[in-house]
């Protein structure tokens, strides 16, 4: 059965896009995940140079809401073998801004680019689904991690360059994908919801101007961020933040503040496995328990990550921990 709630198909879409492996293959049996999405018989859409590829999507009919679904895949776990994931990772730190015709302000370069790769055999399935008899269908946009970023992306070219308005945007642990003309040029912050969980780093990256700022005044390491300062990403659409109260909110000021400090405490505290962990959105993980309570995930069973990082040696120096402590960022809430 489908999620109960129309933001819980859209993150089981979500994690059901991890399916599709770097060599192309897809398990359509992965659940709870594939029932739980509502999607019948989606296709796996794959691309990028060369193999394996690195880019990839699933697409296709909701039963649930007799709509079209593109699930765009994030990131690709470090777990997993051969060299996929750390061309992936390269794809996500290429992140100098372009320009592209037709869509106002710039872009993410490795984004647009893992986006790009996939146009030429989605759009003719997007096309294709949306004819029901007499009838087109909506279209709808998800992923989580990177998938969230292209699904960004890939609502403004849908609209933009196709002449396709979706419906919605559902996006989960998504890092920014654009600069601030980007965002201001969005027509679809109402209809875009963007779910980012506690300590969470991802949404946090490409740092914002202001984070970044706070970033270059650390001593010994603050110097390394001065050449991003102009880069200037925003967020776009709505946020649904999942609280440490467990409650959902909005944007605030005083909510950036308290993340922001919450995040470089943990990171002065080494509590790196902490941090991996909130970015999990499968069941057990913080993401999937807040939006699915019910219905989807039978026994939580939270993956056990603490001291994952840690044990790899990161640590952060006395001087940056006795920076951060001088501006009041690590104490106990």
């Amino acid at each position: 059965m489908p999620a109960p709630t129309l933001e819980g198909q859209m993150l089981c879409a979500s994690v059901y896009s991890y399916a599709v492996q770097s060599n192309g293959s897809f398990s359509s049996s992965y659940p709870p995940y594939d029932s739980a999405s509502g999607l019948i018989a989606p296709v796996a859409i794959v691309g990028g140079a060369g193999k394996p590829h690195v880019d990839a999507c699933l697409v296709g009919r909701s039963s649930a809401l007799n709509a079209v679904v593109v699930a765009f895949r994030g990131t690709l776990p470090p777990t997993e073998r051969g060299m996929a994931p750390a061309l992936d990772w390269m794809n996500d730190f290429h992140a100098e801004l372009i320009s592209v015709p037709g869509i106002p302000g710039a872009l993410h370069a490795g984004f647009w680019g893992s986006l790009d790769a996939l146009w030429s055999r989605l759009l003719p399935q997007v096309r294709a689904l949306r004819q029901a008899g007499d009838k087109t269908l909506p279209l709808y946009l998800t992923g989580h991690n990177k998938g969230g970023a292209m699904a960004t992306l890939a609502a403004m070219r849908f609209a933009r360059l196709e002449g396709i308005e979706p419906a919605g945007i559902f996006t989960f642990a998504a890092p920014k994908c654009g600069d601030v003309g980007f965002a201001k040029a969005y027509p679809f912050h109402n209809i875009h919801q963007r779910f980012e969980f506690q300590d969470d780093a991802v949404p946090h990256l490409p740092p914002s101007t202001s984070l970044l700022e706070l970033l270059r005044q650390v001593p010994d390491i603050g110097k390394r961020f001065q050449a991003l300062m102009h880069w200037n990403y925003t967020p776009v659409g709505t946020l649904r933040f999942i609280h440490w109260d467990h409650q959902v909110r909005g944007e605030s000021p005083e909510l950036e503040v308290e993340r922001t400090h919450h995040l470089l405490r943990l990171m002065a505290e080494l509590q790196f496995g902490t941090i991996l962990k909130a970015h999990g959105a499968d069941c057990g993980d913080g993401y999937m328990t807040a939006i699915n309570p019910t219905g989807v995930c039978a026994v939580s069973k939270p993956v056990d990550v603490a001291g994952l990082m840690a044990a790899r040696g990161h640590q952060v120096s006395d001087a940056v921990k006795d920076a951060f402590e001088k501006r009041k960022l690590f104490q106990a809430k």
